[in-house]
C-alpha cells in the first residue's frame, strides 16, 4: 500500500490543546524569534506592512478598507483573549489542515513560512472568506445557522430571508450608515458552529469547510514545528524532500531541519548582524521532491 503525506503532516503530531497553523514572516521576524524565543507584532510597523501599500483607502479617511477591517478584528480578538492592551496581532492560517490551509498561504518572496502548534486558548480563529465581506463592508454576513442549512435549496432560501432584514440599496449608502447596519453581522465571522468535522458551512470551500484565519498575541520559538523558505521570485514556499537538510543560522542560534521540520536547536554564536538570517542545504538532495509531498511504503 501507497500512502501519500503532505509537508504539513511532517512535523508529528498535534499536541493537545493546540491547532496547527501555518503563518508567513520576513527573515528579521524569524531571526528575532531564534534569539529571543518570542516574536511579539509592533502595531506601527504591522500598519505599515506591504499588504496595504496599494490600498488607496488606507489612504483615505473616508473609504474603509482593510487596514480599517484588521484593526476591527484584533479589537474583537483583544477582548476575546481578555487583553485590553493587545493593539496588533500575528495572523495564521489556522484550519488546522494543510489542505484547507494550503491554498490561503501568502506568497511572499524571501519570507520564511513557520509551521507552529499554538495553543488554542491563546489565539481567536475566523471565517477567513467571510473577514473579506468585513473589508468590502457593502453587505451583511449570514449567521451560521443560515449557512449551515440541511441543502442547498435550503441556504438558498434561508439567505433570501435573511439578506430581506436590510435595505436593498445598503452598498451605495454613506460608510457610516453601513457600518452601523453591517456591524452587528462581522459577529458571524467568529460562529464555530460549522467547523467540526462535521460541519457543513455553504459559504465555506467547495466541501463546505470554513476556511480559518487565527490571530495570536504573540509566537514561541517552543511552538515552532517547522520553517520553510520561500522562492525568491515566486514566493512559493519551497518544501524539503526526504533527505534534504538545512541549517537555519541567526547571530546566537543555530536550527537544523529536515523533510521532518526541526530535528534540534543549539544555541551557537556567529558573525551574523542581529536581523539576519542565513538559510542553507547542508544534506543530501533527494531528486525534485519540493513539493512538500512524500511516498511512504507500508
Amino acid at each position: 500500500m501507497t500512502v501519500h503525506r503532505h509537508g504539513f503532516a511532517y512535523a508529528g503530531p498535534v499536541l493537545e490543546g493546540h491547532v496547527r497553523c501555518m503563518t508567513v514572516q520576513p527573515p528579521s521576524v524569524v531571526a528575532g524569534l531564534l534569539d529571543a524565543g518570542e516574536h511579539r507584532p509592533n502595531l506601527r510597523l504591522s500598519e505599515q506592512s506591504s499588504e496595504y501599500a496599494a490600498c488607496r483607502g488606507c489612504r483615505d479617511d473616508d473609504q474603509w478598507c482593510y487596514l480599517d477591517a484588521n484593526r476591527w478584528v484584533v479589537g474583537e480578538a483583544a477582548q476575546r483573549l481578555n487583553l485590553p492592551q493587545m493593539d496588533a496581532a500575528v495572523w495564521l492560517n489556522a484550519s488546522g489542515v494543510f489542505a484547507r490551509d494550503e491554498g490561503w498561504i501568502e506568497h511572499r518572496p524571501g519570507h520564511f513560512l513557520l509551521v507552529l502548534d499554538v495553543p488554542a486558548d491563546d489565539m481567536v480563529r475566523f471565517h477567513a472568506d467571510l473577514f473579506r465581506w468585513v473589508v468590502a463592508c457593502d453587505a451583511p454576513i449570514p449567521p451560521a445557522s443560515v449557512r449551515g442549512a440541511a441543502s442547498l435549496e435550503e441556504f438558498m432560501e434561508a439567505r433570501r430571508r435573511y439578506t430581506r432584514r436590510f435595505p436593498p440599496d445598503i452598498a451605495e449608502w454613506d460608510l457610516d450608515l453601513r457600518i452601523q447596519w453591517l456591524r452587528p453581522t462581522w459577529e458571524h465571522v467568529f460562529d464555530d458552529a460549522l467547523w467540526g468535522p462535521n460541519g457543513f458551512d455553504h459559504m465555506g470551500d467547495h466541501h463546505g469547510h470554513s476556511p480559518l484565519y487565527g490571530l495570536t498575541p504573540s509566537i514561541q520559538l517552543a511552538h515552532v514545528r517547522d520553517v520553510v523558505a520561500c522562492h525568491a521570485e515566486s514566493g512559493r514556499p519551497e518544501w524539503r524532500g526526504l533527505g534534504e537538510v538545512h541549517e537555519l543560522r541567526t547571530r546566537d542560534r543555530v536550527m537544523l531541519l529536515s523533510h521532518a521540520g526541526v530535528v534540534r536547536m543549539s544555541s551557537e554564536q556567529s558573525s551574523l548582524e542581529r536581523g539576519v538570517v542565513d538559510y542553507v542545504a547542508v544534506g543530501r538532495s533527494d531528486a525534485g521532491r519540493r513539493d512538500g509531498a512524500e511516498e511512504v511504503v507500508a
